[in-house]
C-alpha cells in the first residue's frame, strides 16, 4: 500500500494544518484537516477489502512473424468489484499494438466486471511469453493504491515466415538424386487408414465401405520412395534467416507431395505432407538456434552466413534470395543451383514478399 500523488498532497495538507494549529491555535483549520484525515483512514480500510484477483488469459494461437492477434484477460474476485489499472507484460519478440509503442498492455477496468482486450504483434521467431499481470487498485478518492502481481504466464510459438518457392525450383528440389515419388503405380502393396494429405485417387472404396472409414491403397512404388534430406546451420545471429529458408524449402517439397527429413541444430523431423507433420516442422524451426549443420551427407544443405543464406546441392549452390527471386543463370535458363568458381559467390537479389500460411495449408 502506498500513497498516490493526490494522497501525498493530502498528507501534506494534514501535516501543515496540524502544525499551524499547534503554532497559532487556529481552530478553523480543523475544517480542512479533519475531512482529509478521515478520507485517508477510509482509503486504508477500503484497500484492505480488496483481494488478489484471479486472471484467466485467452492465449492467441501460434502463428507466423508479422501476424497480429488479440489477447483477452478476465479478472475475477471473491470480494466486491473494484477499479484498477491492469498491466499485462509481453515478452521479447512481441509488441503491443499501441500508439506509444510500449512493451506493456495497460487498461483501466473493473476487477470482477468486464474483460480487458489488447492486440499483440508477433515480431520475432521463437517461444514467446505473455505475463505476468500486475493489477494496481486505488481507493474511491484516489489517495492510496495497492498492487497485486498475478504470476501466471503463458507461452506461444512464433513460426518463421514461409516464402513462396517457384514451381521450377520446387520440381528440381523434389528431383534431387532421383528421390521423391515414382510414377509406376501398377503393383499393389497394402492398404492402410487414410491420413490427411493422401490423394483421393488412392482411396480403396470397397474396403472403405466395409470398414466404415476411409482406406487407402499403397503401391510398391510408394514403398521405394525416400525423403529428401535437408540440413541447415549458421551463425547464431542468423538463426532467424536460416529457419525461414528451411521452412520455405521444406514446405515447397511437402506441397509437391515429397516427404522431407529436416535436421537443424535444434533437432530433427521426418515430415510427410500432412498438417500434423507440417506443424511439428514449424515448431522445431521456431525453437532452433544457430550452429553447424548436423548432417553433412544431406541432399540439400542450407548455411546462414553473414552476407546471405546459401543453398547447396553437391558442389553447386545459390543464395536463398536468388532462389525465391527466380534468378536466371548466365545462359538465360532458370535453375535451382549454379556452379561457383574459386572464391566467387553469387550475389543475393531482393526476395519476393513473404507469404504466411497456416501449418496445414498446401499450395
Amino acid at each position: 500500500m502506498r500513497p498516490t500523488r493526490r494522497g501525498v498532497a493530502v498528507v501534506g495538507v494534514c501535516v501543515a494544518g496540524f502544525a499551524a494549529a499547534e503554532l497559532y491555535g487556529s481552530r478553523s483549520l480543523n475544517a480542512v484537516v479533519l475531512p482529509a484525515f478521515v478520507a485517508l483512514v477510509a482509503a486504508v480500510f477500503q484497500l484492505r477489502t480488496f483481494d488478489r484477483p484471479t486472471v484467466d488469459r485467452t492465449v492467441p494461437d501460434d502463428g507466423f512473424v508479422g501476424e497480429s492477434h488479440e489477447v483477452t484477460l478476465e479478472l475475477t474476485t471473491d470480494g466486491a468489484p473494484y477499479i484498477a489499472d491492469v498491466v499485462d507484460r509481453v515478452g521479447e519478440g512481441l509488441a503491443r499494438e499501441s500508439p506509444d509503442g510500449a512493451d506493456r498492455a495497460v487498461a483501466e477496468t473493473t476487477v470482477g466486471g468486464g474483460a480487458v482486450r489488447y492486440g499483440v504483434t508477433y515480431e520475432r521467431r521463437g517461444e514467446r511469453t505473455l505475463g505476468p499481470v500486475t493489477v494496481v487498485a486505488r481507493d474511491v478518492f484516489g489517495l492510496l493504491e495497492t498492487e497485486f502481481t498475478c504470476g501466471a504466464t503463458d507461452r506461444l510459438l512464433v513460426y518463421p515466415n514461409v516464402r513462396r518457392v517457384p514451381g521450377w525450383a520446387r520440381a528440381e528440389l523434389s528431383g534431387v538424386h532421383g528421390v521423391g515419388f515414382a510414377e509406376d503405380r501398377d503393383e499393389f502393396s497394402s492398404i492402410r487408414e487414410y491420413r490427411h494429405g493422401d490423394s483421393l485417387r488412392d482411396i480403396h472404396w470397397r474396403s472403405s465401405a466395409k470398414r466404415g472409414d476411409l482406406i487407402v491403397t499403397e503401391y510398391s512404388a510408394d514403398d521405394e520412395r525416400r525423403a529428401v534430406t535437408l540440413t541447415a546451420g549458421g551463425r547464431a545471429n542468423r538463426a532467424d534467416a536460416m529457419a525461414e529458408a528451411v521452412a520455405s524449402l521444406a514446405f515447397a517439397l511437402l506441397d509437391a507431395s515429397v516427404p522431407v527429413t529436416v535436421s537443424v541444430p535444434g533437432g530433427r523431423v521426418v515430415a510427410e505432407p500432412t498438417a500434423r507433420d507440417r506443424r511439428r516442422l514449424l515448431e522445431l524451426l521456431a525453437r532452433t538456434d544457430g550452429g553447424q549443420p548436423p548432417d553433412s551427407t544431406a541432399d540439400v544443405v542450407v548455411r546462414a552466413e553473414r552476407d546471405a543464406v546459401r543453398v547447396a546441392v553437391d558442389e553447386r549452390e545459390t543464395t536463398f534470395g536468388a532462389l525465391t527471386g527466380k534468378e536466371r543463370t548466365p545462359d538465360g535458363s532458370r535453375s535451382l543451383v549454379r556452379e561457383t568458381t574459386g572464391g566467387e559467390r553469387p550475389e543475393q537479389t531482393s526476395p519476393t514478399q513473404s507469404r504466411r500460411r497456416s501449418p496445414g495449408e498446401t499450395a
